[in-house]
């Protein structure tokens, strides 16, 4: 939680025209006089694609929760033994080929053109690399 904290206030200050959209929805959806709640959640898809895009930009464990490979394995060319435990979930999260301009804060990336958000574990890396 902190690592995320701190990214997102990182990100905040070297992108503040992001906070200033984030504000605008948040501003549209609650009232005054009511504190946010889960239900809301919903109804604010900018602040989820800050979340995701806070937890791609600079992942939690940056090299991974360590899962061993249970038989030799051939990927891309590349030989993988049994019982390989290393993958750099940095470098995949900062893939050009699957998110160009990595290294810019831009939470849009996570979203559908209509401003919805696309579903936030398919390609993400931060949720794990499936099997």
């Amino acid at each position: 939680t902190t690592t995320a904290l701190q990214t997102f206030l990182l990100a905040i200050v070297l992108y503040p025209g992001i906070q200033a959209c984030a504000h605008v929805e948040i501003d549209q959806v609650m009232r005054h006089d009511k504190m946010p709640c889960p239900d809301d959640r919903v109804s604010l898809p900018y602040l989820d694609a800050i979340l995701c895009k806070v937890l791609r930009w600079y992942p939690l464990a940056p090299l991974g929760i360590p899962h061993a490979t249970s038989n030799d394995d051939v990927y891309g060319g590349y030989f993988i033994p049994k019982g390989s435990n290393s993958y750099n979930l940095r470098a995949l999260s900062w893939d050009e080929d699957m998110y160009p301009n990595a290294s810019c804060f831009n939470p849009s990336h996570h979203l559908t053109v209509d401003g919805k958000l696309r579903d936030p574990f398919v390609h993400h890396c931060a949720f794990g690399h499936g099997r």
